[in-house]
């Protein structure tokens, strides 16, 4: 099979994989945006959350990134990703927070990098608008 075909066959299970899970937060207040790591990763590893437009946050070992947008705002416990548990928690939602986020993981093999889709899941912000 040559690589092409092979990238073909490997979106479509994707796309066919895709689990996505709704969540809803009022502005203002902290989400948790949950993800479990199905096998503990390796210590080369490093956890990414990002949307279709931004990376939200990034975590390998005890160095972290925050997305502009989200400085002071997101964090996954390091402690808790080496346990497996890669949730995302967001503090003080705004109405542009909504959208869909991803999950990857990225883990270092030998000579090359393995990237690997976790999961995707909405967030949808609600709450009052005020008028000026």
């Amino acid at each position: 099979m040559d690589s092409v075909n092979f990238l073909y066959i490997y979106i479509a299970w994707l796309i066919t994989s895709v689990d996505s899970q709704v969540i809803s937060a009022r502005v203002g207040s902290t989400v948790v945006l949950p993800c479990e790591l199905s096998s503990l990763p390796k210590p080369s590893m490093y956890i990414q959350w990002r949307t279709d437009f931004a990376v939200v946050f990034e975590r390998s070992r005890r160095e972290s990134y925050q997305g502009e947008r989200y400085k002071g705002r997101v964090d996954v416990p390091e402690k808790q990703l080496f346990k497996g548990n890669c949730t995302l928690v967001l503090r003080n939602v705004w109405f542009n927070d909504a959208g869909v986020y991803y999950t990857y993981l990225f883990m270092k093999r030998s000579k090359r990098s393995l990237t690997r889709f976790i999961q995707r899941i909405k967030l949808e912000v609600y709450g009052k608008c005020f008028k000026f």
